[in-house]
């Protein structure tokens, strides 16, 4: 603000003494030339009006002379603008120039700028994720250190119970050995027990041919025969099938010795009504129906044998691996055999019990002669009391026959 004074002063002083300077050479110029007027003074010859002309002009150039001399003494920077005038130019061309590449460079660097500060925002974001990324990992890294912890403090109850099942391991391989030996005598035993249970099946058989032929060819509410007959169906068709069952029926009747008087036949119905009563049943019920022809009193030999209908609807009485029945076998009676056969007669009574459809011999279980073997084995190995247990090998419905068996036998506890 002083310098802006100080020049502002200086600039004053300028011009009142350019004004004093051309003020003194013009009364100076004009004193000389009223002299010269007066006087009638030449110069070079010349007139006196021509004369005070030149000392006019050379006065005009005196005060412009005295004024630009003033100035160059005065002002530096009139100097330099008088004397480097075209250097001046040529630095403010340059100047010029500088300043256009200078504001080029500028907008590089703001666009570098601006670049840098998405790089910088690509970074800082990279660098968060990363924060959180290492957070996680330090999260999961103290879980796993912890789970570490853990697992290092079970290390010792491990290897404790590690030497135990070691040890038992050992007593497994000497109780191995000692079943070894078992088996190995079991195996020799084996074909003994088969020959007996052939010889006992044999009994069996002989002692039910002979329980068939007493007095009575049937007891009352013995099955005859069953028959699967599907529901729903025209009326001519089940009664096709009705008098197939009493055709049947009365097939198994005359071998048991039951007779009608007179006749090859020995069925007949306890009332006409239940032959259009179940006929009735069977064609306004869909589904498939277990019929039995079910004798209604006792029958002696040579009689005939009075039967009505015993309709079950199909249905499912039991799932696979269900228990039909169980008893309590000591493996080490002579009766073990018996009782297992007991077993399968009360399956037998229980799934008859439900409608259970029966084959020709009047049964519906069934166990093959490996199983039952089996069963008598196991027996056998056990010693003592065990539970055998009738157990179903597929899911079971009425209508579909025979019932097939699993035995399973376990042992009771002392």
């Amino acid at each position: 603000m002083a310098t802006k004074g100080a020049f502002f002063m200086s600039g004053i002083q300028l011009v009142i003494g350019l004004i004093s300077a051309g003020g003194a050479i013009a009364y100076f110029g004009d004193r000389i030339g009223m002299k010269v007027g007066r006087k009638r003074l030449t110069l070079f010859g010349l007139r006196p009006k021509h004369t005070s002309i030149i000392i006019t002009i050379v006065t005009g150039g005196l005060i412009a002379g005295a004024s630009i001399g003033l100035l160059l003494t005065v002002s530096r920077d009139v100097r330099n603008s008088l004397f480097r005038m075209k250097e001046i130019q040529t630095e403010l061309r340059q100047n010029r120039q500088a300043l256009l590449e200078s504001h080029t460079q500028l907008k590089e660097l703001e666009a570098t700028v601006a670049e840098q500060r998405a790089d910088l925002i690509e970074i800082e974001q990279t660098r968060d994720a990363a924060v959180q990324e290492r957070d996680t990992a330090k999260a999961q890294r103290d879980q796993v250190q912890a789970e570490y912890d853990g697992v290092k403090e079970n290390i010792g109850a491990l290897q404790q119970e590690l030497e135990g099942w070691k040890k038992r391991v050992a007593e497994l391989k000497d109780l191995g050995s000692a079943l070894e030996d078992t088996v190995q005598k079991l195996r020799v035993s084996e074909q003994q027990l088969r020959a007996e249970m052939a010889v006992m099946s044999e009994q069996y058989m002989v002692l039910e041919d002979q329980l068939r032929d007493g007095n009575f060819a049937f007891l009352k509410e013995d099955i005859i025969a069953a028959k699967a007959i599907a529901g729903g169906r025209g009326q001519k068709q089940i009664e096709a099938d009705l008098l197939a069952l009493l055709e049947e029926a009365d097939a198994i009747a005359l071998q048991r010795g039951a007779k009608i008087a007179g006749k090859e036949r020995a069925v007949v119905l306890a009332h006409d009504d239940y032959f259009f009563q179940a006929v009735q049943v069977l064609v306004s019920e869909q589904g498939r129906w277990v019929v039995r022809a079910v004798a209604t009193q006792n029958t002696v030999r040579g009689e005939p044998v009075r039967v009505y209908f015993h309709l079950f609807p199909n249905e499912r009485i039991y799932k696979k691996g269900d228990v039909i029945a169980k008893r309590s076998i000591n493996g080490s009676a002579s009766d073990s055999e018996q009782a297992l056969l007991a077993l399968l007669q009360d399956v037998n009574r229980t799934a008859i019990g439900k409608g259970m459809i029966t084959t020709a011999t009047g049964d519906v279980g069934r166990v093959t002669g490996e199983q039952f073997i089996e069963a008598l084995l196991q027996l056998r190995r056990l010693g003592n009391k065990a539970t055998v247990a009738a157990i179903a090998a597929e899911d079971v419905y009425l209508a579909d026959g025979p019932l097939r068996l699993e035995l399973q036998v376990s042992g009771e506890s002392s």
